[in-house]
């Protein structure tokens, strides 16, 4: 969805595809090393999460950085929602 809904050339993609594995790594091994402190966990993955996105802007043209931020603002509803009980 990401290259579809941001417009990314293949170049952009490859790049965002690499940085967004290298954050899934990441967060895999956040999780096999977390200790069930969970909110130690997910104050780790926010870090990662805003790392990746920050190298993902770089990449990006003023158009898409506006599309990729209303993205962000998505997900970041979604895993509100999911949080509520």
């Amino acid at each position: 969805p990401y290259k579809e809904r941001l417009k990314l050339t293949d170049d952009q993609f490859k790049k965002v595809d690499t940085i967004i594995n290298d954050q899934m790594g990441e967060i895999q091994k956040l999780r096999d090393s977390g200790g069930g402190d969970m909110q130690s966990m997910r104050e780790a993955m926010m870090g990662v999460r805003e790392k990746t996105n920050k190298k993902i802007e770089v990449l990006l043209s003023d158009t898409q950085k506006a599309e990729f931020k209303k993205i962000q603002e998505e997900a970041a509803q979604r895993r509100q929602g999911m949080g509520r009980g």
